[in-house]
């Protein structure tokens, strides 16, 4: 999931989570917001949403993302993405580190939305982890 990346196919939990990253790479956090569930949404105004973002977007764009996999329950799914950043910061060279990411999902209304898992310690899905009022 690159700025020159494909298109992933329109109604499948991995465009979702692929429309949530760009949003959130292009600073359009009202098309991120109204990506996530309704109740992420009551729990998580959009203000909190763009207050609570990290460095204004740049590790968003500074960052490779790529699906992993995903998985569809019925009206729940998960997808996994890797992203990985390259910071050029070290006199050896630039340094690269990994990390996945766990999406979850809910299909409303026949569209699937991003929500925070059952149980989880963060707030919401990546790059927003802290999402509370302002």
């Amino acid at each position: 999931m690159l700025r020159d990346e494909d298109i992933l196919e329109d109604g499948t939990p991995e465009r979702a989570v692929q429309s949530y990253i760009q949003a959130v790479r292009g600073e359009n956090y009202k098309a991120a917001h109204a990506l996530l569930s309704y109740q992420t949404r009551q729990e998580c105004p959009i203000e909190s949403l763009a207050a609570n973002s990290f460095t204004d977007g740049t590790e968003v764009r500074d960052s490779r993302v790529t699906l992993k996999n995903s998985y569809i329950f019925e009206e729940t799914a998960m997808v996994t993405t890797e992203v990985t950043h390259i910071q050029p910061s070290s006199p050896f060279g630039a340094s690269k580190t990994s990390q996945e990411h766990h999406y979850t999902l809910r299909l409303e209304r026949g569209q699937w939305k991003l929500t925070r898992p059952v149980n989880s310690t963060q707030d919401g899905p990546w790059p927003h982890f802290n999402c509370r009022e302002p």
